[in-house]
């Protein structure tokens, strides 16, 4: 597991992509799971090109964690998997 999957906005983050955004995803701006995964790669970018951050920085910023988990949880939406507890 990578750091950043132990961050508390990272985990929250992907909770809300496969619990609440995925789920309903079609009551959203977004319309689809494939739109929604479009965009937040998109702010991921952002953050990555403007700010520097990385998924490997020591003490991520929150908004790109919490960014990134949801990025992830609506993937694993649109991979079949599904969100499990962490138990490390």
């Amino acid at each position: 597991m990578a750091e950043i999957e132990k961050n508390i906005q990272y985990m929250e983050g992907e909770w809300v992509g496969t619990h609440s955004i995925g789920p309903n995803v079609d009551k959203t701006h977004y319309k689809t799971l494939d739109k929604a995964i479009e965009v937040k790669e998109l702010v991921i970018q952002h953050f990555e090109t403007e700010f520097g951050y990385s998924r490997e920085m020591e003490v991520p910023d929150k908004n790109y964690a919490y960014e990134l988990g949801i990025l992830e949880g609506l993937k694993k939406l649109r991979d079949g998997e599904r969100s499990t507890p962490r138990n490390d």
